[in-house]
């Protein structure tokens, strides 16, 4: 979440934000940053479809953004806990992010098989050691000034999540693996915070926000795309037929097929040597 670099240092600004309108777009930012955290409750825990309850992840593509989401609130907050007297809001909105996203991840990692559940190890991994070297240049620098570049890559690569189901979306056409929500808040969350960055003038909140506007922009773009093409292919209609019944659709059938309608008192005219030209007896 890029408003925890809210207080850095600025460059010098062409203007003098009014301090007003900009605690009005942060809190804005804030209120949309929760959103987005809150957007895939439905996905994983509250739909009949979700993944809690069909105890599969097969509506989700990839674990890949709630992992970088927990990462991006544990840096945030890494970064915010030496500033709270001037970052107490984002502090509490990535605490409360930290706790939604460690939900999602271990329902994920629960009900995931095969790759997604190897993808799902390999990228909790690489950001545990991601987030363990940030932890080693504070400790040996007594500086955590780092932390907050560190923690914009990642938040990067969380605002990039959902695109990493883009390569299941484009072959399947369908947007099964993309839920439409988080893309949403993704592009109105990014727009806040690249809005105040640019209010303020100040570089490292726009920079990943600008990008999350371009993913955000490009996802949407994707899934529309994919609901089109849903849209374009032809429905095939379920036959519900009784059991043991074998629907006889023609005098082509097989003697089987012959023997299964005689059985249920259906018998082919032209099986039992009657047709409409042979005489009848009187």
């Amino acid at each position: 979440m890029a408003s925890a670099v809210t207080s850095a240092p600025t460059s010098s600004s062409p203007w003098t934000p009014d301090p007003a309108l900009r605690d009005m777009i942060a809190l804005s930012g804030s209120c949309a940053v929760i959103l987005l955290w809150l957007a895939p409750v439905r996905d994983v825990w509250v739909a009949k479809n979700s993944i809690w309850a069909t105890k599969s992840t097969e509506r989700i593509a990839t674990a890949f953004g709630y992992v970088a989401g927990l990462f991006n609130c544990i840096l945030w907050n890494m970064y915010a806990v030496t500033r709270l007297n001037d970052m107490t809001v984002p502090f509490l909105v990535n605490l409360a992010g930290f706790f939604l996203n460690l939900s999602f991840v271990v329902c994920y990692w629960m009900f995931a098989v095969g790759k997604p559940r190897r993808d799902t190890k390999i990228q909790f991994s690489v950001l545990s050691a991601v987030t363990v070297f940030a932890s080693f240049i504070w400790i040996t620098t007594g500086s955590n000034e780092s932390i907050g570049y560190i923690a914009a890559i990642v938040n990067v690569l969380m605002l990039f999540g959902p695109l990493a189901a883009a390569n299941q979306v484009i072959k399947s056409r369908s947007t099964k693996g993309m839920p439409f929500p988080p893309l949403l808040l993704t592009l109105i969350s990014s727009l806040i915070w690249f809005g105040y960055g640019l209010y303020i003038y100040n570089v490292p909140v726009m920079i990943p926000n600008g990008l999350g506007v371009i993913f955000g922009i490009v996802q949407i773009s994707l899934f529309l795309w994919a609901r089109r093409q849903e849209k374009k292919q032809p429905i095939v209609p379920e036959v519900h037929t009784d059991d043991g019944f074998v629907p006889i659709a023609s005098h082509d059938d097989t003697l089987l097929q012959r023997e299964d309608s005689a059985g249920l008192g259906i018998i082919h005219e032209e099986s039992m040597g009657i047709n409409d030209d042979a005489p009848t007896m009187a």
